[in-house]
Formats: structure tokens, C-alpha cells, sequence
């Protein structure tokens, strides 16, 4: 098992503990997750750039599946839409957060130190290179992408199936 698998693993079994910011936040892997599915979600109101790719349907007569990925200012995200339900069903597959966002705390956000996101999340699941890898779930995970002991992105990418 590869060592970034085998850290999921562990970290779906243990669970990770929350932390109380002094701000009176909570900082925790589930509410990231919660906080990055709420981001995709919403949507943003001024996209740069859309994209659509069609996903073939394995069943003759059954409608197409979509990926969309969006370019916004500040974050990219890809939403799978199922359209064999009415309405579709959307599912996050991913989001890049490049500049800060009220939504998540200034402690794990873009641009904090990587020791405070440490303090607050406690040890990575996996490192890879300098960037912090947690994992959200079974195979979902947040990515703290670090330059010179900042955060200079946060990624989640989630599983579609």
C-alpha cells in the first residue's frame, strides 16, 4: 500500500480532533470539508472561463454525465453532474483556493504559516514535498501546497464514485 493510501487509511479509522480558535472558530477536517463542499456550491458569480466535458453514458439510451470545471478569480473547482436523475445530481470533484476566502479560516487559509496550519490540524496524513496532505475521508483529501512556509494554495479534491 502506498504511503499516501495507507495515511488515509489511518486518519478515516482515528478521525481527526477539532481545535477551538481563539477567533471562537472551529477548525477541523470535517469542517473544511464542509467548507469547501459550501464554496462549490455557491457557485461563482463571475466566472473567467467554463467548461463542459461530456462523459459517455454506459448504457445505450441513458443521458450523458458532465464535468465541469470552472475558472473563477482567486479559485478553480470541477463539479460531476450526473444527468440520469431529475434534476442532475451534482458532486464536487475538486477545488483550488489561490487567494484568501472568508469562508475558511485565516489560520488554514492562503497565506498562513504552515506551522499554524500544523497547530491547528495537527500532523499531515502524508507530506508531499513541503505541501501538508489530510485526509477528509476514504479517499477524499485537503492539500495545504506550501512556498517558503506559507500557504500558497489549499486543494480538495473529493471522489466521484
Amino acid at each position: 500500500m502506498n504511503p499516501l493510501a495507507r495515511g488515509l487509511a489511518a486518519v478515516a479509522l482515528t478521525g481527526c480532533a477539532s481545535l477551538a480558535l481563539a477567533a471562537g472558530g472551529d477548525v477541523s477536517i470535517a469542517s473544511l470539508d464542509r467548507i469547501g463542499r459550501a464554496i462549490v456550491v455557491q457557485k461563482c458569480p463571475r466566472p473567467i472561463e467554463v467548461k463542459t466535458v461530456l462523459i459517455r453514458a454506459e448504457k445505450a439510451g441513458s443521458p450523458d454525465d458532465e464535468m465541469e470545471s470552472t475558472a473563477c478569480p482567486g479559485l478553480r473547482m470541477a463539479i460531476y453532474r450526473a444527468n440520469a436523475t431529475k434534476p442532475p445530481r451534482e458532486r464536487p470533484m475538486s477545488l483550488v483556493l489561490e487567494e484568501a476566502n472568508p469562508q475558511l479560516a485565516a489560520v488554514v487559509g492562503v497565506g498562513a504559516a504552515v506551522d499554524g496550519v500544523r497547530a491547528a490540524l495537527g500532523p499531515p496524513t502524508v507530506m508531499l514535498g513541503d505541501n501538508l496532505v489530510y485526509a477528509l475521508a476514504a479517499r477524499d483529501t485537503i492539500t495545504f501546497e506550501v512556498q517558503a512556509g506559507r500557504v500558497r494554495a489549499v486543494t480538495w479534491t473529493w471522489d466521484v464514485e
